[in-house]
């Protein structure tokens, strides 16, 4: 299996549990310590959402808080993947989602793009989320 294949096999085990978090505590629970345990220490994770309050920082703390941050505020409605381009150490995952907003009850509905990045071992040493933050805004809006 060459790294790329590895790379997408890794992200798709992780999206396909993270598409059932919505199910259960449980589920969404074993999906978030699955991702976080995905992180190399030094990987470098960032978020459009930093301006909602979403966390950014380095390696599987900042994972975990993020998405700490995110089940405070956020009910995931639901999470699908379209695509997952490969190329060298890198992986770009095209998604659609939907979340709900705790403050409001409003749902935030959005096109999502994942950029990831891999070292030789298949750690992830960068990733960098892109959604619709005004969409998010507008949800979590009173």
């Amino acid at each position: 299996m060459s790294p790329e294949e590895r790379n997408v096999a890794t992200l798709k085990n992780a999206y396909a549990q993270w598409g059932e978090a919505k199910i259960s505590a449980k589920a969404a629970t074993d999906a978030v310590g699955h991702w976080v345990a995905l992180f190399d220490a030094n990987a470098s994770f960032q978020t459009m959402g930093s301006r909602l309050g979403f966390y950014e920082g380095t390696g599987p703390k900042a994972a975990l808080q993020y998405f700490q941050r995110i089940s405070d505020g956020w009910e995931m409605v639901d999470y699908v993947v379209d695509e997952y381009i490969a190329s060298d150490d890198r992986v770009i995952v095209l998604c659609e989602c939907k979340w709900r907003s705790k403050k409001t009850g409003k749902i935030a509905e959005s096109r999502k793009a994942d950029s990831w990045r891999f070292d030789a071992d298949g750690r992830v040493v960068q990733f960098y989320e892109y959604f619709d933050t005004a969409a998010a805004i507008a949800a979590d809006t009173p």
